[in-house]
């Protein structure tokens, strides 16, 4: 967002959220159709209210709904807030309300700040497990994890106004340092938290400063192993993400369910059979569905309801002319 919205003289908030929900809804909702569809046919009851927050994204809001249907779409409930937040970001960075370096700094105060109370929560006896109240307020809270955009927000402007000043050489010593630290917090966090003497929220925004890191430093290197990640087959593969990741849920009752004679005994070849199966429908349905059906949201319908009375003169601005 940072990076895409930086140079643009002003943003229309309206226009930016429609450009959004363009983007996210036609596939959410068909994930979402299909987990509905799947609990249906397997003759589960099918919460009313959770259905109802998911659909209008405000599931993570609300305990104990941030995971009833299809619960990768929690991320998307807390994704809508960021996007909410986004325009007057933007705002304040253009109109140099803030400076890089302040914007960076608050991220990290808000991120800190966030750490100790979820370490707290975590720590001193407020956290119940799963699945409790607590459970969903530490980990799905759309608040908790405020920081983790505002920080990429951050690091997506200060690429833009610093890139061309960070030197190759520096990144690529930072680039393996920032793999070996990941690779480390996300295998023996225990160990971490047993050095430390209190728990800590890894799965509530603590690895995006490490993260922001490393993609800074990914961006900036220039070698041929490097280049290979601009090969076509891998950016179809990050096109499809979005699709890979909403849809594993369902596409994974339904494999388990219903394809279980193509199944066997070993565990390792039965996931990937699943996984394979997963990425090729997501890229079809990236080229086939997803992709036209944000092309129809975001030009093709302004364009067919341009001058409307009932539609909204700020959404014109998509149109295609």
């Amino acid at each position: 967002m940072g990076i895409s919205y930086y140079h643009k003289k002003e943003v229309v908030a309206k226009t930016y959220w429609w450009a959004r929900v363009s983007r996210i809804m036609p596939v959410y909702l068909l994930a979402l159709f299909l987990t509905i569809v799947f609990l249906y046919l397997q003759r589960e009851k099918v919460d009313i209210i959770a259905a109802g927050l998911d659909i209008v994204l405000l599931q993570s809001w609300l305990t104990p709904y941030p995971i009833k249907l299809n619960s990768p779409g929690w991320s998307l409930s807390a994704e809508m807030f960021f996007y909410f937040s986004f325009p007057f970001i933007l705002k304040a960075i253009s109109q140099n309300k803030v400076s890089t370096s302040r914007l960076f700094i608050i991220s990290i105060i808000i991120w800190l700040a966030t750490q100790i109370v979820l370490s707290v929560a975590l720590t001193m006896g407020y956290y119940t497990g799963f699945p409790s109240t607590s459970h969903d307020l530490i980990f799905y809270f759309p608040p908790s994890h405020f920081c983790s955009f505002l920080l990429g927000v951050s690091g997506g402007v200060w690429f833009i106004r610093n890139h061309t000043k960070i030197s190759a050489k520096f990144s690529v010593a930072v680039l393996p340092i920032s793999i070996g630290l990941l690779w480390f917090l996300l295998t023996y966090p225990y160990l971490i938290e047993r050095y430390v003497g209190f728990k800590l929220a890894f799965s509530s925004s603590f690895l995006s400063p490490f993260f922001l890191i490393f993609i800074i430093a990914l961006s900036v290197v220039k070698h041929n192993s490097i280049n290979l990640l601009k090969a076509r087959p891998l950016i179809l593969l990050g096109e499809a993400s979005y699709s890979i990741y909403i849809l594993q849920l369902p596409i994974h009752q339904f494999y388990y369910r219903y394809f279980d004679g193509l199944r066997n005994n070993y565990p390792v070849v039965d996931f990937y059979c699943y996984l394979i199966l997963l990425i090729t429908l997501s890229i079809c349905l990236f080229v086939f569905f997803e992709k036209r059906a944000n092309i129809f949201l975001r030009y093709s319908l302004p364009d067919k309801f341009k001058g409307a009375k009932f539609w909204p003169a700020h959404l014109t601005k998509f149109g295609r002319k």
